[in-house]
């Protein structure tokens, strides 16, 4: 296509417009910088403080009852949610093991 015909196409558009941004809000306009500026990583990794995914393997956590009689184990996420509910303890690190805290 000639200069000329996408002239005629594009009427409205102006020819010797800056480039500028095309939102009108401020806050999508404003400086990209670190949310707190003032804050100091200890360390640069991104993978630090995640949780580590394991792929294919079926993790288990040992599980207690409240009388101290082993149930059925369960999975990483289960203990977690469980410990954050605060229906169960760790009793143990090393392997990792729950007991409950309810019947």
């Amino acid at each position: 296509m000639s200069k000329q015909t996408l002239q005629r196409e594009f009427q409205n558009v102006p020819t010797g417009a800056p480039l500028t941004c095309s939102s009108t809000s401020t806050p999508l306009n404003r400086d990209e910088r670190t949310s707190v500026a003032s804050r100091v990583l200890s360390c640069n990794n991104p993978e630090v403080g995640q949780r580590k995914q394991v792929s294919g393997l079926k993790v288990t956590v040992p599980v207690l009852s409240i009388n101290g009689s082993p149930l059925m184990p369960c999975s990483l996420t289960k203990a977690r949610h469980l410990l954050e509910r605060r229906k169960a303890k760790i009793i143990n690190l090393n392997p990792f093991a729950i007991r409950l805290t309810f019947e």
